[in-house]
């Protein structure tokens, strides 16, 4: 009679621990396959970019002058997600800004960047993007972190993209489908 009592009472416990468990899978599973049906290919206004960016982002237009007081222009890109913010800035400089040692200055905006947020430079990554000159980067501040790519488009222009989060949003496939869907026009 005992093992009458038992089997039911067991076949309850496993029942309520693979609903759980089950549970607990296609919520993991749901979150690795998540696509926000809000991203979208964004065109710069002036058509010289294109980026995939998780719906339509602010746009700003300032102007300004370096340390060395060199004037240029700001347009700012940025877009919000649940996982951070997703920007693209264009700084174009009205004379030409290149030295020849392109590798060196983008450490030094990168080092500067940094400074600017009380952060640290973590990493910076040379290279080139499609022939122009390139660098990734990972920036970290006390609870925030910023990746993403500078990239020197010609002598008087450049651009920034960066993907601001917290440690806890960090989602490196959307990273890696915002900075590997920007496209020079």
């Amino acid at each position: 009679m005992r093992k009458k009592l038992l089997s039911p009472l067991w076949l309850t416990v496993i029942l309520i621990v693979a609903i759980v468990f089950g549970f607990l899978f296609w919520n993991i599973w749901e979150a690795k396959h998540y696509q926000p049906i809000s991203w979208a290919t964004y065109t710069s206004p002036s058509g010289d970019f294109s980026v995939y960016l998780p719906g339509t982002p602010e746009v700003s237009l300032t102007h300004d002058v370096t340390a060395a007081g060199q004037p240029f222009t700001t347009e700012a890109y940025a877009a919000s997600s649940e996982d951070g913010v997703f920007q693209v800035n264009k700084y174009a400089y009205d004379t030409p800004f290149l030295t020849n040692d392109p590798e060196k200055q983008m450490r030094s905006v990168l080092e500067t960047a940094a400074k600017s947020v009380r952060g640290t430079l973590v990493s910076s990554n040379y290279h080139t993007y499609k022939s122009h000159p390139a660098t990734d980067f990972l920036i970290k501040t006390n609870d925030q972190f910023v990746k993403g790519r500078i990239i020197i488009t010609s002598p008087q222009v450049e651009y920034y993209l960066a993907y601001d989060y917290t440690s806890e949003n960090d989602d490196e496939a959307m990273y890696a489908t915002f900075i590997n869907s920007f496209e020079l026009q």
